[in-house]
């Protein structure tokens, strides 16, 4: 059971850790992308879930449903995991989470 003063749960996807290994293969270089995909993996200050194809059909009434805003794909997974885990609230910079409902942290 957690307490006030436990590590907060924190989430991700596996298509998020695509992003950002992707990211850093081509802005860091390959062995920063690597090393940072083995340490993310072996994390254990969040759990990482699997976006599976039940996940993207979700995802793709997301992203007709707010055709109007700049969402990617992999955004609207993240809002279908998101309200299927209760949050309300991403550690993200991107602002068409707040547009869509969302809150914003930091």
């Amino acid at each position: 059971m957690r307490n006030a003063q436990s590590i907060p749960e924190f989430h991700t996807s596996n298509y998020i850790l695509d992003e950002v290994i992707t990211r850093l293969r081509f802005t860091a270089g390959l062995r920063v992308a690597i090393k940072c995909a083995e340490s993310l993996w072996a994390s254990r200050l969040y759990h990482i879930h699997s976006i599976d194809q039940r996940i993207e059909r979700a995802a793709l009434v997301i992203l007709k449903k707010y055709a109007d805003h700049s969402l990617s794909f992999t955004d609207c997974t993240t809002i279908v995991l998101m309200d299927q885990l209760g949050m309300g609230q991403i550690f993200a910079f991107d602002e068409d989470f707040r547009k869509v409902g969302y809150r914003l942290v930091p």
